[in-house]
């Protein structure tokens, strides 16, 4: 792939975004956080880079259209799905303000003069920058940006319920099992030592009944972190399920009482509900 005209100004540009490019990788290297805003304004730069050297550089076969799927592709990584379409929107709309530019500069009364001089020293394609040209261009901004943007964000949602699925069971695996181990020491030795005193055991009983207690919390707490894949099918069962499992742990009389239609709801509400059932449930006992 080689564009069918490319000038000198699309080389000198061409080399500056390569340095613009260097010295951010450099200023990463060496600085371990970055701001909001110095990454909106590499963005932004690396934005306007690929409108600028395609103008000078167009053509059926140009291969500086795919830098614009580059800074798609970052947008992706450092958001998600709606900054990603802004990104394509945005490329999309320079694209056709430098159409506009062109346009205009070829409408005005030193069309001559204009035709003449600057737009073949400028090498820029006036061909290439009509709008029947830059129409499928723009499509295929548009649907990269929203294919790019939806992957990024699937995979923050899968990093995230990988993530509290990991913390779910280390405080399994860690807190909550100390904590069992150190509550049934304890009734050992408020056992061993209720034939001695009569203070003691009360306060041995007074702590194992605290530590069951931060366990049982605990384990509430991890129960909500773990991710849930509920939908209308099987809402009512497993709040049902909820509710029965409260009762047996509480003593608590708890009926489940439903009579709308939730065949409807998307499986994002029916996890809210379950959260809210949850949390009702807490604050109950």
């Amino acid at each position: 792939m080689y564009p069918t005209q490319i000038s000198w100004w699309a080389h000198w540009l061409l080399g500056l975004y390569i340095i613009h490019g260097t010295v951010v990788m450099l200023l990463l290297r060496y600085r371990t956080q970055s701001t909001p805003s110095f990454r909106l304004l590499v963005h932004f730069t690396d934005l306007v880079w690929p409108a600028l050297i395609s103008m000078f550089a167009t053509g059926t076969r140009s291969p500086f259209f795919l830098f614009f799927v580059f800074v798609l592709a970052a947008a992706a990584y450092r958001w998600g799905l709606r900054e990603t379409v802004g990104t394509a929107a945005a490329s999309v709309s320079l694209l056709w303000l430098e159409s506009g530019v062109v346009s205009l500069g070829l409408l005005m009364p030193a069309e001559g003069f204009l035709r003449s001089h600057h737009w073949p020293e400028l090498g820029i394609d006036v061909v290439e920058l009509q709008p029947k040209h830059l129409l499928m261009r723009s499509v295929y901004l548009l649907v990269m940006g929203w294919l790019l943007g939806y992957l990024a964000e699937q995979q923050k949602q899968l990093r995230a319920e990988v993530e509290r699925a990991r913390v779910a069971r280390e405080l399994h695996d860690g807190a909550l099992q100390s904590m069992l181990a150190v509550a049934m020491q304890l009734d050992v030795v408020r056992r061993q030592s209720a034939l001695e005193s009569t203070t003691v055991p009360q306060e041995l009983k007074r702590i194992h009944d605290l530590l069951l207690e931060e366990a049982r919390k605990l384990r509430e707490f991890m129960q909500q972190m773990k991710p849930l894949e509920i939908n209308a099918e099987n809402l009512r069962a497993h709040l049902i399920e909820i509710v029965e499992r409260f009762q047996r742990e509480t003593g608590i009389a708890v009926q489940v009482v439903c009579e709308s239609n939730v065949t409807g709801l998307r499986p994002s509400v029916c996890d809210v509900v379950v959260r809210i059932v949850q949390e009702g449930l807490v604050n109950v006992r």
